[in-house]
């Protein structure tokens, strides 16, 4: 790069700044995302909703409305077609809020996951509980699927992580779910067991009766909460943790989670406009010994957001 160049890229960076905190008085905020191969194609407006969950839809139409949407530095509209390594940027006055703290000590931070975000490390720059941790100081432990909510505990150090791992090996400490689900089980009460089968690359589970080559057991116990219509509010507890456990075993059992397009029901996500999963971590409880004896009896609760 030249010195020219060099000159130029300085002062684009200077009156961008510049523009971010003085525009009309007040400080913009910039947001940036690297569109991915699996965006090829997507209007902007789309990768901009599914980027950015926690943004009201009048934020997003604001920007794009004001053209304060850009696409390798040029301004676009909200029919723009998007290409896989675009650099999109949008500018907004609103502020991506922080996720509700249930609890913060020393050692562990417990918060409660919105829905619509993913826990792992994005690697297009999109907001997830991995990277929001690491500007707290604090690593991720255990995952929620991305379209879960609730209650995600993180470490604050090396010791403290390694002991909520094994924590939740020994299940010590257990998390309970609500979730609505399509049917009434005829049972208010039952724990039910099958087998899971994963399939990595497709990011999928199936259920069986039977054990086979790579499966393995998974125990599920539910108690009905309300039964109203077609629909049940179920409390789940998980004698094992396995992936996507919840969703595939109830569908298996006939009572699919509303709001599910992996394992549910379409037609009746239809029925009742569910959009997005109805299930949410409501209940931790520690019965932990060691480095968290402290919190031996403890247990935190968020109301389910459905």
């Amino acid at each position: 790069m030249s010195l020219l160049d060099r000159f130029i890229c300085i002062m684009v960076k200077f009156f961008m700044i510049y523009w971010i905190v003085e525009r009309d008085g007040d400080i913009v905020n910039l947001f940036e995302i690297v569109a991915q191969q699996s965006d090829q194609g997507k209007k902007v407006s789309a990768i901009l909703r599914g980027q950015n969950p926690l943004a009201p839809s009048w934020v997003l139409q604001k920007a794009l409305k004001n053209k304060d949407v850009k696409i390798n530095g040029v301004k676009v509209s909200k029919d723009e077609k998007v290409q896989a390594g675009d650099h999109i940027r949008w500018y907004s006055l609103w502020k991506e809020p922080d996720f509700p703290v249930i609890f913060e000590d020393e050692n562990i931070l417990i918060i409660n996951k919105p829905s619509g975000i993913s826990s792992d490390q994005q690697s297009d720059g999109a907001m997830s509980i991995e990277s929001w941790a690491l500007s707290q100081e604090a690593y991720i432990v255990h995952r929620l699927d991305q379209q879960t909510s609730g209650l995600l505990v993180l470490a604050k150090n090396d010791v403290i992580k390694l002991a909520i791992e094994e924590a939740m090996a020994n299940r010590t400490i257990i998390t309970s779910y609500q979730c609505l689900v399509y049917g009434v089980p005829l049972s208010k009460h039952a724990i039910l067991q099958a087998y899971l089968i994963k399939d990595a690359k497709r990011n999928e589970v199936r259920v069986t009766k039977s054990n086979s080559e790579f499966a393995k057991q998974i125990i599920t116990e539910y108690d009905i909460l309300e039964a109203k219509g077609d629909s049940s509010r179920l409390l789940i507890t998980l004698h094992t943790g396995r992936t996507h456990q919840i969703r595939a075993h109830l569908a298996f059992s006939g009572y699919p989670i509303l709001g599910d397009d992996k394992y549910g029901s379409r037609d009746a996500n239809r029925l009742f406009k569910c959009k997005r999963l109805m299930l949410a971590a409501t209940i931790m409880n520690f019965q932990t010994e060691g480095k968290l004896s402290y919190l031996k009896g403890r247990c935190f609760e968020v109301d389910a957001p459905f």
